[in-house]
């Protein structure tokens, strides 16, 4: 027991790193003002949620006399934000041999280090206890204060946590340790990415959709869902949660028992579990690192035998698989397009119901809007942003190859434009097929978009050479935001303001000109395209021997 008191008190000051200056965390940024930033925005966002839920669920549930359900819906969103936010989390947490390998030279077994990682990471929930007062402050407003709802919700909500916690952590284990899929690491991530943008994508499509039509409530939105309460049979220890804060003494304390027995059966049987499979769930079974050692040094022999005429090609093939190799490179500016197009279908589809798109300036509002949106889209979430940066510690192998500055700048910006020719075609068809602009009018969508793109690429081209960052572990840790992120967002949204200014200006003095209108800042913008492809084929030729 002193062992797992010790791995759980570490375990959770682990949870609380991000909060430390010295902490470098992935996936947050790196300077410490813009991480505070970042979390207390995340704070807000969930006190947000909160609220709006608890605010009109409250009238809800107290009319249909089933006031548990107030509380068990409380517990039910931080089920589900164990199930998806913290599920990933749980996995580099515990089942990382990054997170796991140095508690192997400790005289510990493997189920006290299951069980000290579970406690500590269910302790960190203790930020949530706000949100269970917030909750709390609501219901009273409306019930009454009753000091045993408070004393049993500071009780209770270990165990509530501790179940769908434990599940997670349980399932993850029966799934690495009884099969191959631990050989198979890149593909189980780069799904997990694919399931984070499909679950982004349909979030978005409801606020979008709903928003739209005037009558997006997000308490409503959650009461609607979870009001019946045989669905919270699924979310039982949500239920017995909600059953134990209020009704009779006698339901409270059978609730509470019921929780706490639940809690410990699952956690018993996780742990007898881990005792055999954890350290087996949590390292690969890889081939041999002969193998590995080989396999790398046959592509360096391969990388080596380039011709002058071959190295466009090879290098836009070897940046394509780089980049195909860790979606998280392709996870923002896909998550951007899918913003746009979830905004086009849900708004515009309200906004243009009885527009012609047979009148000729449809084009020309098709073309400028697509122009715009590629802009918006690719200046700050391009993957040629980090194209150097992201070859890590083979940027040094790259530099001592005969390569041509030229081909090897064209190469970068050729990816990143077949990456965005993908994208444009996509949003522009769904967009185009699902309004029904027609033909031309998508076709338009098309040319703007990928004059937009190519612009913010160019754009991205220079920027990438300038302060390039090989010294990472994780790609996670590259895509961390900076305030020099920060300041190229705000620019490039000065940018847009200034285009579309300039636009409106145009119509005024060439009396509602529209293709003078447009063309002319697409003009603007090409020369200035021009100027960024000067300064980045200057800082290819110079070479980047001072990284």
């Amino acid at each position: 027991m002193n062992n797992i008191k010790t791995l759980s008190k570490y375990a959770f000051k682990e949870q609380f790193f991000p909060y430390l200056p010295s902490k470098n965390i992935a996936g947050l940024p790196k300077n410490y003002l813009a991480r505070l930033i970042t979390i207390i925005w995340s704070y807000g966002l969930l006190a947000w949620i909160f609220f709006s839920v608890s605010k009109v669920s409250v009238k809800i549930f107290i009319d249909f006399g089933i006031d548990y359900m107030y509380f068990a819906l409380f517990a039910m969103i931080v089920t589900i934000l164990v199930l998806s936010v913290y599920a990933t989390k749980i996995i580099a947490d515990m089942f990382s041999d990054k997170a796991i390998g140095n508690y192997l030279t400790l005289p510990i077994s493997q189920e006290e280090l299951f069980l000290g990682k579970i406690f500590g990471g269910v302790l960190s929930f203790v930020d949530y206890y706000a949100y269970f007062i917030l909750s709390l402050f609501i219901f009273s407003e409306s019930k009454g204060f009753d000091i045993l709802t408070l004393i049993l919700g500071l009780l209770n909500f270990f165990p509530m946590v501790l179940i769908p916690y434990t599940l997670v952590g349980l399932l993850i284990m029966l799934v690495k340790g009884f099969t191959s899929i631990n050989s198979h690491k890149k593909l189980l991530k780069n799904l997990g990415y694919v399931f984070a943008f499909a679950v982004a994508g349909i979030i978005y499509y409801y606020i979008f959709s709903a928003s739209s039509q005037g009558s997006f409530d997000l308490g409503s939105s959650f009461v609607d869902v979870f009001k019946d309460s045989s669905f919270s049979n699924i979310f039982f220890q949500a239920k017995l949660f909600g059953l134990s804060l209020v009704g009779p003494l006698s339901q409270r304390l059978l609730a509470s028992l019921i929780l706490y027995l639940a809690a410990f059966i699952i956690l018993a049987l996780s742990a007898k579990l881990a005792g055999k499979v954890y350290f087996k769930s949590v390292f690969a079974s890889d081939k041999p690192k002969e193998d590995k050692e080989a396999k790398d040094k046959k592509r360096v022999r391969r990388v080596s035998n380039f011709t002058q005429r071959s190295q466009l090609k090879a290098l836009t093939k070897r940046d394509l698989k780089v980049l195909f190799n860790n979606l998280i490179f392709l996870y923002q500016p896909a998550l951007t397009s899918l913003i746009f197009v979830i905004i086009g279908i849900s708004t515009m589809n309200e906004g243009l119901g009885g527009a012609n798109f047979n009148d000729p300036l449809a084009k020309y509002f098709s073309l400028g809007g697509g122009f715009l949106i590629g802009i918006l889209i690719w200046i700050n979430s391009s993957p040629i942003q980090n194209a150097l940066s992201r070859e890590g510690a083979s940027f040094y192998h790259i530099q001592t190859l005969p390569i041509d500055p030229k081909s090897h700048m064209l190469a970068r910006l050729l990816s990143a434009s077949l990456i965005a020719l993908v994208f444009n075609v996509i949003m522009s068809v769904a967009v185009g097929f699902i309004l029904k602009l027609g033909l031309i009018n998508s076709l338009m969508i098309f040319i703007g978009l990928s004059l937009g793109s190519l612009f913010a690429n160019i754009v991205g081209l220079y920027l990438s050479t300038i302060g390039i960052s090989i010294n990472w572990k994780n790609p996670k840790e590259l895509m961390q935001g900076n305030f020099r992120a920060i300041g190229y967002y705000l620019a490039s949204m000065v940018g847009i303001g200034l285009l579309i200014g300039l636009g409106a200006l145009l119509m005024n003095i060439t009396g509602e000109n529209m293709l003078i209108s447009i063309l002319i800042p697409i003009l603007i913008c090409l020369i200035i395209a021009l100027v960024f492809y000067s300064l980045a084929k200057k800082s290819y030729k110079k070479g980047f021997m001072d990284v």
